[in-house]
C-alpha cells in the first residue's frame, strides 16, 4: 500500500519538475541572441517538446483518479513513466543530434 502511495504520488511530480526544467531550457535557448550555432534553434524546439510531452505523460499518470481499473493507481503512474522514458530518449536525442551533426555544405 505504502508503495502504490509512494508511486502515485511521486511519478507525477517527478514528470513535472523534469518537463518544466526541459521548458525553461528550451524557452531560455530560444529567447538568447542566436549565436552562429547550427542547429540550436531545432534543439530548443525539440526540448520544448520533450518538455510538453513529459508534462502531458505526468497528467496520464494522474489516470487513477478517474480511473476505474482495479490496480489503476499502480499501472496508470508506471506506463506514464515508461512513456514519458520513450519521449524523452526521443526528444532529448533529437536535439543532442541537432547540436552536434553539422548539416553538410556543398564543397566541404
Amino acid at each position: 500500500m505504502a508503495l502504490g502511495v509512494v508511486v502515485f504520488l511521486a511519478v507525477p511530480t517527478l514528470l513535472v519538475l523534469l518537463g518544466a526544467a526541459e521548458i525553461v531550457l528550451a524557452v531560455l535557448d530560444l529567447r538568447s541572441p542566436m549565436r552562429v550555432v547550427p542547429g540550436r534553434r531545432l534543439s530548443a524546439r525539440l526540448l520544448l517538446v520533450a518538455g510538453i510531452g513529459t508534462v502531458i505523460c505526468a497528467v496520464i499518470s494522474l489516470a487513477p483518479l478517474y480511473s476505474e481499473l482495479q490496480y489503476g493507481a499502480v499501472l496508470w503512474p508506471v506506463v506514464a513513466l515508461a512513456l514519458a522514458l520513450i519521449w524523452n530518449v526521443v526528444a532529448v536525442g533529437g536535439a543532442i543530434l541537432a547540436r552536434v551533426v553539422r548539416p553538410r555544405t556543398p564543397g566541404s
